[in-house]
């Protein structure tokens, strides 16, 4: 039994013969029951720690004050301050950082500050109260998902503190020796864009509007290849490798226009939408192994085009001029791809892009409330 007290108001749902009930705790910005119920039986996420059930029940708090703003009176100066401090710090926090595991991008945030800004004063107001208590909603939220408070809290938007499991299909070294490795570079974005499957918005845009891109580059490059086949009907070229050549990028540009016109449509959709699009496509025991590997169909495919052109090249020339020009040819090509390699430096990740490790492991369970 709870002790009830000035600070506490009782919400009643009337459900035919039945009804549902719990019970608002202004001080401790709290819901709570009068008996011992279970978190799935109330519709409350499965949760970690009672810290993070308390969590959790506090954005309960806030959508019940939301939901019914002159219950309370408005709210005190305190609580605005804090809220504008919370969205300071997450200003500075993506300003300084390329991890923050805040959900809104700057400009974001900013366009909040300005609304409570405007609020110095009102915070009595109904209308105020509605703002301010949907905003602190939306942070408890976003801090229960982080596990806020406890001992393995998410610092780093890329930092696992989930367990974790993926399975290595035996065919993917060879689909990233075949794809020169860029079903490898799809793979590391789309696992940094869904760890512990949490997508962001602002990076989730930016990955969309980085892939479509490099599909039309990609479109677009095929298509001078296939132009360059043109002048090949007037040579001596070697029909195998014309035509393989010209299928080839011809392939790479249909690839990459298919998955444009699947994927446009992503790139103006809802979070909840991308969330929905990342849990479909994320395969239970081979994660993004191969989402990753169609995804860099094209620009591989278009590679091996451009290789199998430049063969065509090199057989004109050891048709034209005998082989000692085509081997010098060879060389020079050899030893142009021996000094990029050699001249640009590794990538590296940088210290605020490191995944930190885990701190602990987080086993879900059914908390009593």
């Amino acid at each position: 039994m709870c002790e009830v007290t000035n600070d506490m108001e009782l919400m009643i749902e009337l459900r035919g013969d039945d009804c549902g009930y719990y019970i608002v705790d202004r001080a401790a910005r709290t819901v709570s029951w009068a008996e011992t119920i279970c978190t799935s039986d109330v519709g409350i996420p499965d949760v970690s720690s009672q810290t993070n059930l308390a969590t959790s029940t506090e954005s309960s708090f806030w959508r019940h004050v939301e939901f019914y703003p002159s219950h309370f009176g408005g709210l005190s100066e305190q609580v605005l301050d804090s809220l504008h401090c919370v969205f300071s710090h997450a200003v500075t926090d993506q300003l300084t950082s390329t991890t923050s595991t805040f959900p809104y991008k700057v400009q974001d945030c900013n366009h909040f500050l300005s609304v409570l800004a405007g609020l110095r004063g009102r915070s009595a107001d109904a209308h105020a109260t509605c703002v301010i208590a949907r905003l602190w909603c939306l942070v408890c939220l976003h801090r229960t998902s982080v596990h806020y408070g406890t001992s393995y809290a998410r610092l780093n938007r890329n930092q696992r503190i989930l367990e974790y499991y993926e399975e290595e299909h035996r065919l993917t070294p060879l689909a990233s020796t075949v794809t020169c490795r860029i079903s490898d570079d799809y793979r590391a974005r789309l696992d940094d864009l869904y760890t512990d499957d949490m997508v962001y918005g602002d990076h989730w845009r930016n990955f969309i509007e980085y892939a479509l891109d490099d599909w039309k580059r990609v479109s677009l490059n095929a298509s001078y290849v296939l132009s360059a086949h043109a002048a090949l009907i007037f040579l001596p070229a070697c029909a195998p490798l014309v035509l393989a050549s010209a299928v080839t990028s011809a392939l790479a540009g249909l690839c990459a226009l298919f998955l444009m016109h699947r994927h446009a449509v992503l790139a103006s959709t809802s979070i909840n939408t991308a969330a929905t699009y990342l849990r479909d496509v994320c395969d239970s025991r081979h994660r993004f192994q191969f989402t990753a590997l169609a995804m860099a169909a094209p620009r591989a495919i278009h590679f091996w085009g451009v290789a199998l052109l430049l063969f065509n090249m090199l057989y004109l020339v050891f048709s034209a001029f005998g082989l000692i020009p085509a081997m010098l040819i060879i060389g020079a090509a050899l030893g142009c791809c021996t000094m990029l390699t050699m001249g640009t430096a590794a990538i590296c990740v940088a210290p605020e892009d490191m995944i930190l490790p885990y701190s602990a492991s987080s086993a879900y369970m059914d908390c009593k409330v």
